[in-house]
């Protein structure tokens, strides 16, 4: 019985051995494929594109304390905004911009902080339908801040989204009583002065739902697909310079 058990565990053991064998050979490939992960990139990101990663980080950042996010809700609300850029392919500084003028007309306009992620959210879907880069539309968007802090949407306004995030226009549109979702018609609203600020952001914040539903059925481009790895990694490199203050 003893010889048995004596048995066993010199097995046991042998047993330990290879396994501890077989780790530690796993943990010296690991090694060297990290120093080599390592050095890839390193070379692949510059001092430069990483201290750029992380000045992006912090002006997102500023645009959102501009508006008014307080500390308790600035995660949630970077959470919000880097979720509907991704989903949508839009680079993240356009909508923590686009997020900011909206929120200093947030008063005039009578909205909450909710309502006022769901406008981005319908933003960033109608940039994903129109197809073009936010660089294209950044000209409209400009103009979409202005036509919400003016009080009344003025024709140049109007006129600058139709051409440059025609989607947008499409979608207020929809969604403002007795404009029957004509486009035309409500140009011709805005020329004759009737248009308000509040209602114009009502409608969108109507008309976006089908604009979202438009783009959860569209495949990014590749141009709109590279922005999603752009936008975390710049989280990234703003989450750590944040945390250990190395860009310094």
């Amino acid at each position: 019985r003893f010889s048995k058990a004596a048995n066993d565990n010199t097995a046991a053991a042998a047993r330990m051995a290879r396994e501890y064998d077989r780790v530690n050979k796993s943990m010296i490939v690991m090694q060297r494929y990290a120093v080599q992960v390592g050095a890839a990139l390193a070379a692949a990101f510059s001092a430069r594109a990483l201290v750029g990663a992380a000045d992006q980080f912090t002006k997102f950042n500023n645009s959102l304390r501009v508006a008014g996010v307080s500390a308790k809700d600035m995660a949630g609300v970077q959470d919000r905004l880097f979720a509907a850029a991704n989903r949508n392919g839009v680079a993240i500084g356009a909508l923590g911009e686009l997020y900011s003028k909206a929120a200093m007309s947030a008063g005039e306009l009578g909205v909450t902080q909710g309502e006022l992620l769901r406008f981005v959210d319908g933003v960033s879907a109608a940039l994903k339908v129109q197809g073009g880069s936010v660089e294209a539309a950044s000209g409209a968007l400009l103009q979409l801040g202005q036509a919400l802090g003016a009080g009344t949407v003025r024709a140049e306004e109007f006129n600058s989204i139709l051409e440059g995030a025609y989607p947008i226009a499409q979608a207020a549109a929809r969604g403002m009583d007795g404009m029957g979702g004509s486009v035309a018609r409500l140009r011709q609203a805005v020329v004759d002065g009737k248009v308000s600020s509040e209602d114009f952001f009502r409608a969108l914040l109507k008309g976006f739902t089908t604009t979202e539903a438009l783009a959860a059925g569209m495949a990014l481009t590749v141009e709109s697909s590279l922005n999603p790895l752009s936008n975390s990694f710049t989280r990234l490199v703003g989450t750590i310079d944040t945390e250990f203050g190395v860009s310094g």
